[in-house]
């Protein structure tokens, strides 16, 4: 996608809140980018990644009866907000303008995340973890962002619901002459803008609550984080179908790749075909570890790709995930390492694993 536009959101790290501000650029495999975030894309803020001692520590003091109680503590909330979002956004989701998922984080996702940013207590994960409880929706169409803005605005006034933060996920856009060349916004920025005021307006915040975002692996979306009118927080999430394809499979990989827990009905792909994304065992002979670090390499810069493409077609209802075989960026080697691992062979194989599932229940 070729835009000449000058930067519709000012780069910079002051608190005015009439800018959004990027969190980190750095240059990465050829293009201008954030350095590799602590987290997945699911997760949300930005935290720097604690000390080995932390992490120790942080695995030593959450335990599982604790991860039950937090999830237990945050179910009656996570239920009274999607009921709440249903009152606002149910005839969206009904005419098939967005559709809406919610879900709440199991128990050994909530101690893999507290322990990777060192939150060992009660009081720090419910502080700091904004996405144990967690919702989606998918724009299907042009005008679903500019309807769900206006839906979202409406329940802000309320009082029943404020943004406590927001970020714009995307690969940072490159330059040329202080323009726009070359964009992977998969939301437009205006519409990102008329978001960005209106809560501003409404809330009047004291403090920067919106961000730039710029995403190692490209995915696109805007995380906001939800907190009640009891404190409770929540993610919401948005992004476009062809996003939301491209992430399903990919996230899925992501968690495999750094041993990460998984939903048990994805065993499958995991014992018999993603086996070589699990980390390295510590006894890896040189030669393993090069050829590891060849594969993830090259599914950076495909997984990028796969995305770039989404981004570009962000309201196309018959966007296919780019195959391995068609991506631009790969070399014929490169293409070879990755074969079987194609998201669009990943998201499959899913599928199949979802109706099993299904079949059993």
């Amino acid at each position: 996608m070729n835009i000449l536009a000058l930067n519709p959101f000012k780069l910079s790290n002051n608190s005015n809140n009439n800018t959004f501000v990027s969190r980190n650029s750095n240059p990465r495999f050829g293009l201008t980018m954030a350095k590799p975030l602590s987290k997945d894309t699911v997760s949300f803020g930005c935290n720097r990644a604690p000390s080995k001692k932390v992490k120790e520590e942080a695995a030593f003091i959450i335990s599982e009866a604790l991860a039950k109680k937090i999830r237990a503590r945050k179910e009656e909330p996570h239920n009274r907000k999607k009921q709440l979002l249903n009152e606002y956004f149910g005839d969206l989701i009904e005419q098939g303008v967005i559709s809406f998922s919610n879900r709440l984080k199991g128990n050994r996702s909530i101690r893999e995340k507290a322990t990777t940013n060192g939150w060992g207590t009660l009081g720090l994960i419910l502080e700091h973890m904004g996405d144990i409880s967690g919702f989606c929706f998918i724009l299907n169409d042009s005008k679903a962002f500019s309807e769900v803005n206006k839906r979202l605005l409406r329940l802000l006034q309320s009082r029943e619901l404020e943004v406590v933060e927001g970020e714009y996920h995307r690969l940072a856009p490159k330059y040329k002459k202080n323009q726009i060349v070359e964009s992977f916004d998969s939301i437009k920025p205006n519409e990102l803008q008329k978001l960005k005021e209106g809560v501003n307006r409404i809330q009047n915040p004291t403090r920067q609550i919106f961000y730039d975002v710029d995403s190692r692996s490209g995915y696109s979306g805007l995380h906001l984080t939800l907190r009640s009118k009891d404190g409770e927080k929540s993610e919401l999430q948005i992004m476009v179908m062809p996003i939301s394809k491209v992430k399903k499979a990919e996230n899925t990989t992501y968690k495999i790749k750094n041993g990460k827990s998984i939903e048990q009905k994805y065993a499958p792909i995991v014992e018999t075909y993603l086996a070589e994304f699990k980390p390295l065992k510590k006894t890896a002979s040189e030669a393993e570890k090069k050829a590891h670090e060849q594969l993830l390499a090259a599914m950076t810069k495909y997984t990028q790709e796969a995305y770039a493409l989404a981004a570009q077609n962000p309201y196309n209802p018959n966007f296919e995930i780019l195959k391995v075989e068609n991506a631009t960026t790969l070399t014929k080697k490169e293409k070879e390492i990755l074969g079987k691992y194609s998201f669009d062979k990943i998201a499959i194989l899913m599928e199949a694993c979802e109706r099993m599932e299904g079949k059993a229940n």
